[in-house]
């Protein structure tokens, strides 16, 4: 994975693989190689912004991806500018409405939002497109406790935990973890593959 600490040598590692990405109709090779955003986002924001200045010269290319799209949404979230986020998660779906990594990616920016039921039809959205996926059953679990539905949040850690994620929302004194208390659970995502 990449962790973007240096902003010209990140600056550098993305527009080269962008480059390469355009020059060859690479679709989102890159964006496994990467890891997650919260590797990404682990920089200073000045790195991050310079990340983001690659993917916005990206995106004028002539072989935009929704990967372009979903790492800029995802580098918009980090910033809390949620509208131009959305707008990119968007242009994604309008690319290719069958990858369940941009609905999750949409789905975690507005739970930050505050727009829970726009968040659970998006996970909805993605538990839909790849039923298999742990993630997308913890996150819709988490967002079911924070609405005050325990039955349906210990179904989805349940169903979560089938699918081999072995996680529970409480500890062994019955409390909620804090990282699932409130909202910044959801201020992590994952780069799609």
């Amino acid at each position: 994975s990449l962790a973007i600490d240096n902003p010209e040598e990140a600056l550098s590692v993305i527009q080269s693989v962008v480059l390469a990405q355009s020059q060859l109709g690479i679709s989102n090779a890159y964006l496994s190689s990467m890891g997650t955003a919260s590797e990404i986002t682990s920089g200073t924001a000045e790195s991050i912004r310079l990340a983001k200045m690659a993917l916005d010269s990206s995106v004028g290319l002539d072989l935009p991806t929704p990967g372009h799209y979903v790492t800029r949404g995802i580098i918009h979230a980090f910033f809390d500018e949620f509208e131009l986020a959305l707008s990119d998660f968007e242009r994604a779906i309008q690319i290719n409405p069958d990858l369940a990594s941009t609905y999750h990616a949409r789905a975690k920016t507005h739970a930050n939002r505050g727009d829970f039921q726009l968040a659970l039809a998006d996970l909805a959205s993605a538990i839909q497109l790849d039923p298999l996926d742990s993630q997308f059953f913890v996150d819709r679990g988490v967002l079911y406790h924070l609405l005050g539905d325990p039955g349906l949040s210990n179904a989805d850690f349940t169903a979560a935990n089938r699918l081999g994620w072995g996680g529970s929302l409480t500890n062994s004194e019955g409390q909620v973890y804090a990282r699932y208390r409130d909202t910044s659970y959801f201020s992590t995502y994952q780069i799609p593959e």
